[in-house]
Order: structure tokens, then sequence, then C-alpha cells
């Protein structure tokens, strides 16, 4: 986001041309991989919660649902966003795409 907001990186945005949807791609997908990991933890707090007392009876169902969509979440999210880093840095020719001064 910062890329998107800085008016240093005004050619970068150039090479990416960031105005058309295809490009923007991944960058939507990141943010929604990320909210729906967030999102899949809702259920389990809920019925960590709700069974506080007796964690016997609790369904196990939702657990083992949902953890494994948070993680693939997250990780698939965050390979999006390296990928996009990644060929960020091969076009600016840095070690690091972070702003100096903010």
């Amino acid at each position: 986001l910062i890329l998107l907001i800085d008016k240093r990186y005004v050619d970068l945005q150039a090479r990416f041309n960031w105005s058309s949807p295809d490009k923007r791609r991944p960058l939507w997908i990141t943010l929604i991989l990320l909210n729906l990991n967030c999102l899949f933890q809702y259920p389990i707090t809920v019925v960590m919660w709700a069974w506080i007392g007796n964690q016997y009876d609790r369904p196990q169902w939702v657990v083992f649902t949902f953890l494994p969509l948070s993680f693939g979440c997250a990780i698939v999210g965050g390979l999006v966003s390296a990928h996009f880093e990644k060929k960020a840095r091969k076009y600016t020719n840095n070690k690091t795409l972070l702003v100096d001064n903010l």
C-alpha cells in the first residue's frame, strides 16, 4: 500500500501500471486472503469461549475445519505478497523496498 500512496515511486507505478485491474489483482488477492484468515478464526474463538467450562464437549469439527483454512489463507497470502515484492525489487534493483523515512 505504501507503493500506491508514496510519490517517490512514480516511476515504479508507471512500470507496473497499477491503474489497470490486472496489475492491482495481487494486492487485492493478498488483502482478501489475509482478511479471510482473520474471519476463519472467529468460529474457533466462539467455540472456545462458549464451551469454556467443559472442553470435552466442544465440537471438534469447528477447529479441524477452520484452522487449516486460516493457515492456508495466511500461507497463500504471504506467498502472493512475497512474489509481488520480489517482482518490485527486481525492477528497483534495491535490497529493500521499504520507505526510508515516513
